[in-house]
């Protein structure tokens, strides 16, 4: 299945658990989970800090979107 930025966008809205309007790694992972994807927490880590362009602890709209194009393409985790 193919996924558009405006699904990114939306499931951007659902990760985003106090509506801060940025993910933190513990909504990354219930996230994750609830979508079951439990991936190796170490694993996720690293992939976070990578996407975290800014090194802000979160991942903004721009970095989850490029986050999501890269785990549903290349399945990463």
């Amino acid at each position: 299945m193919k996924y558009s930025t405006q699904d990114f966008e939306r499931l951007f809205e659902e990760a985003d658990l106090n509506k801060d309007k940025k993910i933190n790694y513990i909504e990354l992972q219930a996230f994750l989970k609830s979508h079951k994807m439990e991936p190796n927490p170490d694993r996720l880590r690293k992939y976070f800090g990578m996407f975290d362009r800014d090194q802000s602890a979160s991942l903004d709209i721009k970095e989850w979107v490029r986050f999501m194009e890269v785990l549903f393409a290349d399945k990463i985790l």
